[in-house]
């Protein structure tokens, strides 16, 4: 597999008062995709006149050749990707910083478009003049990977994949060179993509 990807990213700090950060960002990229590999061919064989494939002695229609025989099979897939994002920082008192965001995101690629939100909060709390306990929460997206949305070996038409992840952890700065830093991750997993011998006549 190779990757080309060029983006473009812009962001600034806008300090509204005292307590109070806005953090507004756009970014775009463009990412090209080649990949080969060796895989049953397509079968073409339908029912005449029909546009399902025909049950066979072996069984249900498949969409692939199953007697074992391999060709390579190379893709290169051209896609991009557009977001706006948002972060707040506040301070509501000295040893309590609130980082709510969001991010707004477009995928485009084979001629469809994916749309997603994505809300995130990090917290952090001072319990000392070194030590600080932290957590966060947040969504996050992406498109299933390139062979998966393949027109002939997988379905250009699959959802976003997303996942719930959470995080908490605290740091505690023994010197200015020296800082322990322990955090825990869960993560949560939707519509992911994956591999089924069903099919749809």
């Amino acid at each position: 597999t190779t990757e080309f990807l060029a983006g473009l990213r812009e962001d600034i700090t806008w300090k509204v008062g005292p307590r109070l950060e806005i953090r507004p960002g756009i970014n775009a990229q463009v990412q090209v995709q080649r990949f080969s590999s060796f895989l049953p061919p397509r079968q073409n064989y339908v029912v005449p006149g029909e546009d399902v494939l025909a049950e066979t002695e072996a069984g249900p229609p498949s969409s692939v050749d199953t007697t074992g025989n391999k060709v390579e099979v190379s893709r290169t897939l051209v896609s991009g990707n557009v977001a706006a994002y948002i972060d707040a920082v506040y301070k509501p008192w000295d040893r309590l910083t609130l980082i709510p965001g969001a991010r707004f995101e477009g995928w485009f690629y084979l001629g469809r478009t994916r749309l997603a939100a994505s809300p995130r909060l990090i917290a952090r709390v001072d319990v000392g003049p070194d030590t600080t306990i932290k957590g966060g929460a947040g969504l996050f997206f992406r498109p299933p990977t390139a062979f998966r949305i393949d027109p002939d070996y997988g379905n250009p038409d699959l959802a976003l994949e997303w996942s719930e992840q959470y995080s908490l952890g605290f740091e505690h700065r023994f010197t200015s060179a020296l800082t322990l830093d322990l955090q825990g991750f869960f993560l949560r997993r939707h519509d992911k993509a994956s591999r089924t011998d069903a099919y749809t006549v």
